[in-house]
């Protein structure tokens, strides 16, 4: 059963958080350029008395201590938009970028602030309450980022939790609101491991195909070719998406361009195979490239790791949930192939990553996307609970 000062506060403070969830969607910002996100965080942190680090250019750390205990747990939220126009046109709060918050960032951070609102203006809690808002999840760089700038020299919390928004489709059942974990040693959520493959021709006439080299033809059988792999490559048991989620190459009908370059995301839910898939994936681009005649160039744009929460920690918030919502509100979660670089932190600090459920809205990345504000109060009702139970 929820508290009822929590329940008063919630009741108090929602339609602010509505507010500002949709300030923070109408205003979205590409990773690891949130500047204006990063600001408007750090002034109210500031205005609640936390101590603030900033880290990773863009990134927060929110510092509040209470009592004497030793004690120390985070929460993290994310603080990027993607690179998707919205298509929400009749949506008063849409975005004013040609970019959108299309994964409920907007609605994490909202949740992990009304957590920090909540702590400042109580203090009932003892020891240290961190909150990490992180820069550059959606290339799967800002995570790594922050530890390589030194975020566990600043903090070293005993503990790390983080919620993710998913839409009922995705989780299939319960209603809006409510919690899943996932009960398994195994990953919750993929690894993923971003290339643009640059490929080379040479640009002619279109009337001349024979003095050129069209890279758009080669870029085409590497699409194609790539949909063999979890097809062919992989047992119909092991689990792999491979996606060609840009093509772009050439601005004329009647030229064939010089480059062509397709991006790719590799998605794998255990090591051998995701190293087989990346072989794969590398052999066919550049065998096809060879087959055409064509140069290629690899970039990495980013990757992330496998996202496996800790039993004990996981547990924990599960029985939490339970004794808040009831068993009714709490699921065991499937295994997604989406990817998280939270997996970082899980790597280095004993955490789970929980999923609440969006309600029946688009899928995530989707252009019609939207959070779910009324999932805003049992996501602070959740976090506040765990985090007075851990920090008593």
């Amino acid at each position: 059963m929820i508290k009822k000062n929590i329940i008063d506060y919630i009741k108090k403070n929602r339609s602010e958080w509505k507010r500002i969830r949709q300030y923070f969607h109408q205003h979205p910002e590409l990773s690891m350029n949130e500047f204006n996100t990063s600001q408007k965080i750090k002034e109210l942190l500031i205005k609640w008395n936390y101590e603030v680090i900033e880290c990773s250019n863009t990134g927060i750390i929110g510092i509040l201590r209470n009592g004497n205990g030793n004690r120390k747990i985070a929460i993290r939220a994310e603080l990027d938009g993607l690179p998707i126009k919205e298509e929400n046109q009749n949506l008063v709060y849409k975005s004013l970028n040609e970019n959108m918050h299309a994964c409920g960032h907007d609605g994490h951070l909202t949740m992990a602030l009304a957590v920090c609102q909540y702590f400042a203006e109580t203090k009932v809690f003892n020891g240290a309450f961190y909150v990490i808002f992180q820069p550059g999840e959606e290339n799967s760089m800002g995570a790594m980022k922050m530890i390589e700038d030194g975020l566990l020299d600043k903090i070293n919390p005993d503990r790390i939790y983080a919620l993710h928004n998913v839409p009922y489709k995705q989780l299939k059942c319960g209603s809006a609101g409510d919690l899943h974990f996932y009960n398994k040693a195994d990953p919750i959520m993929a690894a993923n491991d971003m290339f643009e493959y640059k490929i080379i021709g040479k640009s002619t006439h279109g009337s001349s195909p024979q003095n050129g080299i069209d890279p758009i033809v080669a870029g085409s059988s590497i699409v194609m070719n790539l949909q063999s792999i979890v097809s062919r490559n992989l047992s119909p048991f092991d689990k792999s998406v491979v996606t060609v989620g840009a093509f772009n190459a050439g601005h004329a009908a009647n030229a064939i361009p010089e480059y062509a370059s397709i991006k790719v995301s590799i998605r794998s839910l255990d090591i051998n195979t995701r190293d087989l898939v990346l072989k794969r994936v590398d052999d066919i681009v550049l065998k096809t490239c060879e087959m055409y005649n064509c140069l290629v160039q690899k970039n990495i744009e980013g990757t992330a790791s496998f996202t496996i929460n800790n039993l004990e920690v996981n547990e924990f918030a599960r029985q939490t949930a339970i004794e808040v919502f009831g068993k009714n509100k709490v699921f065991s979660s499937p295994q997604l192939l989406a990817s998280e670089d939270y997996g970082y932190f899980l790597d280095r600090i004993p955490g789970c990553l929980v999923f609440i459920n969006n309600g029946d809205s688009a899928d995530l990345h989707n252009n019609h996307y939207d959070f779910n504000d009324e999932i805003i109060p049992y996501g602070v009702a959740f976090l506040i609970s765990l985090l007075e139970k851990e920090l008593t």
